[in-house]
This record gives structure tokens, sequence and C-alpha cells, in this order.
């Protein structure tokens, strides 16, 4: 769905789950994770109507396909992006 922070390194994702729900990735991404996320939607950024330095940057359909796992106290963990196809 989104991205926060600078679209060449990501903070965090905004993603959504199976059930429907949206949630904030965390903790931060690591370098090594925000150059990951950058390279796979660098494609799919929507023009940056808002600006370089806005919080949030969307981006278009097809989404690119994020992996995330859940915690017990409801957190929401990048754990990188899933393989076209």
């Amino acid at each position: 769905m989104g991205i926060i922070g600078s679209p060449r390194c990501p903070d965090a994702l905004l993603v959504e789950l199976d059930d429907g729900r949206r949630a904030t990735t965390s903790p931060p991404l690591t370098t090594a994770q925000a150059l990951e996320v950058a390279t796979a939607v660098a494609e799919a950024l929507r023009p940056l109507t808002a600006g370089e330095h806005s919080l949030v940057h969307w981006l278009l359909e097809p989404l690119p396909q994020v992996k995330v796992e859940t915690t017990a106290d409801g957190s929401v963990c990048f754990s990188g992006m899933a393989s076209p196809g």
C-alpha cells in the first residue's frame, strides 16, 4: 500500500493484512531491509504529489507482495519481499 519515509531508504511499510486490517510494520526497517524494499517498489511509487519529503508514499497497483509476521502483541514485522509469481 505504501512506504513511510524516504523512497530511497524507507523506515517502514503500510500493509494490508489477510484479514483486511491495515498496519504499519515495526520495528523500523534495517538498512538492508530498506534497500530491499526501495528496490522492489521503485517502479510502483505513485507520483510524488506531496513532494519528496512527504512522510507517506503510496504505491500503484499491482502492489508488490510483502511478507510480514504478526507477533503475539499484535506488532506487524517485515520479513521480506515475496518473489513475483
